[in-house]
């Protein structure tokens, strides 16, 4: 890696391999760090479907937390709150229909730290 990290290059990677359903940790919102800009938002622009947004840490108006970008229609979202030592964790569900040839389908998203404990 040369440690270059861009929305539109993360985009491009996941468009390369053109998936159905991608799950995303280290969303950031409108944090000063990342140059202020919505993510989710860019990234729904960038790959041209819903990008579902769960936050789970704020800090001012921004925010960091997960995401779900998916083909197909979303029935309902459920956003889950975990335990966590360090930083509040979550758990994004989506159910959805039409999607990948299935009726119908669940997907979780999650981002676990990285202690044992948490894990």
């Amino acid at each position: 890696m040369d440690g270059v990290r861009t929305t539109p290059r993360i985009a491009d990677t996941v468009r390369r391999f053109t998936p159905d359903i991608v799950c995303f940790q280290e969303v950031h919102k409108r944090l000063p760090w990342s140059g202020r800009e919505d993510q989710p938002e860019a990234l729904a622009a960038l790959l041209g479907r819903p990008f579902v947004f769960q936050k789970n840490v704020g800090f001012g108006r921004g925010a960091y937390g997960i995401g779900i970008a998916a083909r197909g229609s979303i029935v309902e979202r459920i956003e889950h709150l975990l335990p966590g030592k360090k930083e509040q964790r979550g758990a994004l569900e989506l159910r959805m229909r039409d999607i990948a040839g299935l009726r119908r389908l669940t997907v979780l998203c999650t981002h676990w730290g990285l202690d044992e404990q948490e894990r």
